[in-house]
């Protein structure tokens, strides 16, 4: 269905620029822009770039969207559902279940290479420099060269890898089902280090300031020395975590299953707030300009006052949500309902 006809059918259902109960800062607008639908769930978590927004949905297609309009650029079919897609340099890199991971054009979404695991790829690339990195549920992760695909190097098997790897100078960190978060040197693939927690750990890990910060399916959020993995505090949520952490200043942000949203102090993990959503929350929170966004199994986009965790705006819509993204003037979030929206924020 072509992104205008669509919005004007989503405009009658769900009331274009409507707000839930509350409204955004005085110095801010929110309103409905656009809605691409595709055909059937979206799991991923948009990318922003070149003028592009790229989604992948289980209908099994990539989608490369005008990031502006909304409209269909081009599209790229796997064998099986996608991961969400990483943009690096010309290339957009997606993993799939059918075991690949995928290196598109970002211009034409012409196949540059793919390169074959022994299991589903559900979590994210990420790379640097010459080199992508990616996990599989073969229990391996892999380091290619970017441009060509070669194997540089595979590090495993441990458990199944459904956390997205974290890059972060000459390390990579990930999590495993074993229940483990390891680091490697992210040039050789040796072992640095590795921590224990008591449940899979699918969240990706965060780094501020010499510590890193990951959540487990074991319900804690735990923050671990970077230098050598030693635990530095935990703090218990009340269901498993799939969230990805967000640190910002003195902050750090997360998820959990049990509907809520929490705030800790970086250091320490003192509390300072949490606010309570009606489902649960796997997406990871964004922050922007003082707000904290972030989209809930509740089927509604939350925004949040960074600093009290009041809630300052809420929109619906008819499935679960992805982690959020922000780019120029524009948020873009993804919905089990099929459809990627896109809302435009004005203001200072």
């Amino acid at each position: 269905m072509r992104p205008r006809l669509l919005a004007a059918l989503l405009c009658l259902l769900l009331g274009c620029g409507s707000s839930l109960p509350s409204s955004p800062p005085p110095s801010f607008s929110f309103k409905w822009a656009w809605a691409y639908e595709t055909g059937d769930y979206i799991r991923s978590t948009p990318v922003v770039a070149q003028g592009l927004v790229f989604i992948a949905s289980d209908d099994n297609y990539l989608y490369a969207l005008d990031a502006q309009g909304g409209d269909l650029k081009w599209r790229f079919q796997a064998q099986d559902n996608l991961s969400s897609p990483f943009v690096l340099n010309d290339l957009v890199y997606v993993g799939s279940w059918d075991n690949n991971l995928y290196a598109l054009e970002v211009s034409t979404g012409e196949l540059r290479w793919r390169h074959e695991t022994e299991g589903w790829i559900t979590s994210s690339a990420t790379g640097a420099g010459d080199l992508i990195y990616v996990g599989s549920t073969d229990g391996h992760l892999y380091a290619l060269q970017a441009e060509s695909g070669e194997l540089i190097w595979r590090w495993g098997p441990v458990g199944p890898i459904n956390s997205s790897p974290t890059l972060e100078g000459e390390a990579i960190f990930f999590g495993s089902d074993d229940h483990h978060l390891y680091a490697l040197d992210a040039r050789t693939g040796a072992l640095k280090w590795r921590f224990q927690t008591q449940g899979f750990v699918r969240s990706s890990p965060a780094l501020s300031q010499g510590l890193l910060y990951v959540g487990s399916e074991d319900r804690h959020l735990y923050a671990l020395e970077v230098k050598d993995g030693s635990l530095v505090w935990v703090q218990e949520t009340g269901f498993a975590i799939n969230s990805s952490p967000l640190v910002e200043e003195s902050v750090v942000y997360m998820g959990s299953n049990d509907g809520c949203l929490y705030a800790w102090e970086v250091k320490r993990g003192e509390p300072l707030w949490r606010y309570c959503a009606d489902g649960p929350i796997r997406s990871s929170p964004i922050i922007f300009k003082g707000m904290l966004f972030f989209g809930s199994d509740d089927n509604k986009l939350y925004a949040l006052e960074a600093k009290s965790g009041t809630l300052l705006w809420r929109y619906p819509t008819r499935g679960d949500l992805s982690t959020p993204v922000i780019y120029d003037d524009l948020l873009y979030v993804a919905s089990l309902d099929a459809r990627l929206y896109a809302f435009r924020i004005a203001g200072e």
